[in-house]
């Protein structure tokens, strides 16, 4: 996307450097200067291409993989028009990772078109079993667990801040994603390949997923 080669150029302080049209430019409070020192430059711009590669996906999942492609644009170009700009400056000048600067508007236009929040969105990358047997269908259903609770808090939460999620609760909520699917996999882990510990995840992601993804989108608890 034409804003980050834009942000590159002010990071690089590139002469001529010209910002793309329509494009609504981060709050005073982010300073965009020049980068000196290459060992903070050369991070912050992998940071950048970070940003710009999860929200292509989202972007390319509205538009494709929605009911209404229509209404996929729409939601895209707003998105890009109002929010994007802001947390690619953020993750480039206040070296926020992307999972930290990611609007809640990506995850507010979402859920409506009736579509689950994928783990990527978190960081997570899943790798499959190489064998096809009982254990890989376990952990296959595990997951899907897990995932489909992290969907239902999102939504829970949503809801509880009137209807747009505040962007310090989405960062529990993807703080404690990961440490449930990192508990999960250290139980299948724990006893070697064996099913009874892969069905012992499995147990424990439908007993404890759900209310501790809605207990810590809960300002109540710590």
């Amino acid at each position: 996307m034409d804003c980050v080669e834009y942000f590159v150029a002010i990071a690089n302080w590139e002469s001529g450097a010209k910002p793309p049209a329509m494009l609504i430019m981060p709050p005073a409070n982010i300073h965009l200067t020049k980068i000196d020192d290459p060992t903070q430059r050369n991070p912050a711009l992998q940071r950048a291409r970070a940003v710009e590669k999860i929200v292509m996906r989202a972007i390319h999942g509205w538009i494709f993989k929605s009911s209404s492609r229509s209404n996929g644009f729409a939601r895209a170009e707003s998105y890009i028009t109002l929010d994007y700009a802001t947390g690619v400056a953020r993750t480039v000048w206040q070296g926020l990772e992307w999972s930290r600067v990611v609007s809640p508007t990506l995850v507010y236009y979402t859920l409506p078109m009736k579509m689950d929040v994928p783990l990527w969105f978190t960081g997570l990358k899943i790798v499959n079993r190489p064998e096809d047997d009982d254990m890989a269908a376990q952990q296959e259903a595990t997951i899907i667990c897990v995932a489909d609770c992290w969907t239902d808090a999102l939504q829970c939460e949503q809801w509880a801040d009137s209807g747009r999620l505040k962007h310090d609760r989405l960062s529990r909520l993807v703080d404690c994603l990961r440490y449930l699917v990192s508990a999960c996999m250290w139980i299948m882990r724990m006893g070697g390949d064996d099913y009874r510990w892969h069905y012992d995840a499995g147990y424990f992601a439908a007993l404890t997923a759900k209310p501790t993804l809605v207990a810590e989108g809960s300002y109540a608890f710590n």
